[in-house]
């Protein structure tokens, strides 16, 4: 605990306030580059939009929207620019807004009876996550429990740009559960449920990962962040997740539940093993 007072000791914090976003966990934030705004979304499937220039002491959201019907909120963020909202939900199907949170543009979804997801025009199962290209303002990522990630660009509404398969150490299928860019935007970087944090060129090629740490968090976990440092050599991953272990003994059925409690540091010039971890960090939910 004294570390963590003795890290915000050098935030200045002179003003707090509380926005009431409803009655279910909040599973997703994002703030816009000027810092004007903000958004929040959660399990109760709204997401809503803060405005502090128009706020008063109410402190209401000035808009609020269920743009993914019923499912939970996984992603939100501003584009570089602040005129576009991504959102990533439990749908194949992420969603791109306006800055007022209109609709501007609507994934495809893939078709779940083709065998290559390469042959697919979108996601075919669920979204964890997704996020903006750093210096490209149209191009996103997003990952899903189809063992994929995908390129897109905002103008190209009929089909993603790239795909690349997560698999695992044994070029088996693996889903993936976050991703990110490097800072620079020449690096994707993405945790499996594997228990790996594997890594590509931007550029390509994607027939398999440039770097990789197959041992990085527990196995059957979904590592629940991961984001590089701006000098793109750091990463932080967090782990996440409860793996359900059942056991059949004498007609008995033990159930056990573990999670990845950690926190890790990463140098990727030595990915062999982390250069600092944390540990005894609950998780409650699955982001």
């Amino acid at each position: 605990m004294k570390k963590i007072f003795v890290f915000l000791a050098f935030i200045s914090l002179s003003h707090e306030v509380k926005l009431e976003h409803g009655d279910k966990p909040v599973s997703a934030l994002g703030m816009d580059p000027s810092g004007a705004r903000v958004i929040s979304g959660g399990y109760d499937y709204t997401v809503r939009l803060w405005d502090f220039a128009g706020m008063d002491s109410r402190l209401k959201s000035f808009r609020s929207i269920t743009p993914c019907e019923s499912h939970r909120i996984c992603t939100l963020q501003y584009s570089i620019t602040g005129d576009a909202i991504l959102v990533a939900s439990g749908s194949a199907q992420a969603k791109v807004l306006d800055r007022d949170g209109h609709n501007k543009m609507q994934c495809p979804k893939g078709w779940q009876y083709i065998i290559d997801m390469t042959n697919t025009k979108g996601h075919v199962s669920m979204i964890n996550c997704a996020c903006w290209h750093p210096k490209i303002k149209e191009t996103f990522l997003t990952c899903s429990n189809d063992c994929t990630l995908r390129l897109w660009d905002v103008n190209e509404k009929e089909k993603q740009l790239n795909v690349i398969k997560g698999r695992d150490k044994k070029g088996r299928k693996s889903a993936i559960s976050t991703c990110s860019f490097s800072k620079d935007g020449k690096m994707i970087a993405a945790g499996l449920v594997d228990g790996s944090i594997q890594l590509w060129k931007s550029s390509g090629p994607f027939t398999r990962s440039s770097l990789h740490q197959y041992t990085a968090h527990t196995p059957g976990t979904e590592t629940s962040c991961i984001t590089m440092s701006h000098d793109n050599q750091t990463l932080v991953s967090r782990g996440g997740g409860l793996k359900i272990t059942i056991h059949h003994r004498k007609l008995r059925l033990f159930l056990f539940l573990k999670g990845d409690d950690t926190l890790k540091v990463w140098d990727i010039r030595s990915f062999k093993r982390p250069v600092n971890v944390a540990t005894g960090l609950q998780n409650f939910f699955s982001v």
